[in-house]
């Protein structure tokens, strides 16, 4: 299976990635090429029937998370990239049928979207009053991936430890994420906001 995107002409990102998944004697193969880009990104993944029902079915698998990881590294190596762009995009500027068609797919409204924070409801633009109205806040990026998104949390800790008073919403978020994927539990997430806290 072969894919391209490219980005819209007014990216600040115009270029195109390339990249293909396939099936050998080893499991399933991806490779990613950035063009302009000579290193060549490839990754193996085992073949199993709960991988291949995510690839080819519209459903989730709720009890395998380690599929699940499986499934979002596939989805860094081949969309993320055109993710990321459009995830500003994403309601305000698709017509109904197809924010209709995208929301039917299980996959990206329960993991996909909350990986890259994409919102999944349909922008509405609020009419003035003249009582003024509130500024969206700039959204919080969070990597699928949990280590990552530990060594985020712990910069975090460490610049508000030596001084820096900001980061909260993004220090709580990456905590909800991974206390959601269960990659905390409940008395560590407690812990770290309350260390947060009382620097």
């Amino acid at each position: 299976m072969l894919g391209e995107y490219e980005y819209f002409t007014d990216s600040p990102y115009n270029y195109i990635t390339d990249y293909s998944i396939h099936v050998d004697e080893n499991g399933i193969v991806v490779e990613k090429t950035v063009k302009d880009i000579p290193e060549i990104q490839k990754q193996k993944f085992e073949i199993s029937k709960s991988l291949l029902t995510l690839l080819t079915r519209n459903q989730i698998i709720n009890n395998e998370p380690e599929i699940k990881k499986q499934y979002l590294k596939i989805i860094s190596l081949t969309i993320a990239d055109a993710l990321n762009f459009i995830k500003n995009e994403f309601s305000s500027k698709l017509n109904e049928s197809v924010f209709n068609d995208i929301k039917s797919n299980v996959k990206f409204m329960n993991w996909i979207a909350p990986s890259y924070n994409i919102p999944t409801r349909k922008s509405v633009r609020i009419k003035k009053t003249g009582k003024g109205c509130k500024v969206p806040q700039t959204p919080i990026i969070l990597s699928p991936f949990a280590n990552e998104n530990k060594k985020r949390l712990y910069l975090i800790l460490t610049s508000k430890e030596a001084g820096n008073n900001s980061g909260l919403e993004e220090f709580t978020a990456i905590l909800d994420q991974l206390l959601k994927n269960e990659e905390i539990k409940l008395k560590d997430y407690k812990g770290l906001l309350k260390r947060f806290n009382s620097t």
